[in-house]
């Protein structure tokens, strides 16, 4: 349901919400084990309820999962491609190999679903970074993602 997943109880439906334990996605497969346990897979976690509904485990993963730069080492630009689990204010910035910030390529909201961000070697004001060393910071809400990536010239 859009509330949440929901199993009949006798005569009544029930329904559990992420709060109770259900990771916050499109659900990908449930599966029944030998103990009544039910899991339901999505794209960004696992989470498991008893056969009373009481959330037995739950895997939350970041809402950022990371695919990193391409390519990589890289000559002139490279793309970094990261998906989304929701919505949100989202900052993306390069930092060089001392960690100072270079480049902010994004500062405001995304919507959820797969992103492709080029980067053109290049900083904040235009001019170009030398080679080296280079390392991107995704930050969503209290979630950061991290990479490296190697500007050869």
């Amino acid at each position: 349901t859009d509330a949440g997943v929901a199993r009949l109880n006798g005569a009544s439906w029930e329904v559990f919400t992420d709060a109770e334990g259900l990771v916050d996605n499109t659900v990908q497969s449930i599966e029944v084990d030998k103990n009544n346990v039910v899991w339901i897979g999505t794209l960004y976690g696992l989470s498991s309820f008893d056969e009373r509904g009481i959330p037995a485990h739950v895997d939350k993963i970041t809402p950022i999962k990371l695919f990193g730069s391409f390519p990589n080492p890289f000559n002139a630009e490279t793309v970094i491609e990261f998906d989304l689990l929701s919505w949100g204010d989202l900052s993306l910035d390069i930092y060089n190999f001392a960690g100072q910030k270079v480049r902010s390529l994004v500062f405001h909201a995304m919507t959820a679903g797969h992103k492709k961000i080029l980067w053109n070697g290049r900083s904040d004001d235009g001019a170009p970074v030398s080679s080296g060393p280079y390392f991107y910071r995704i930050r969503r809400g209290g979630h950061t993602a991290e990479g490296r990536m190697m500007l050869v010239k």
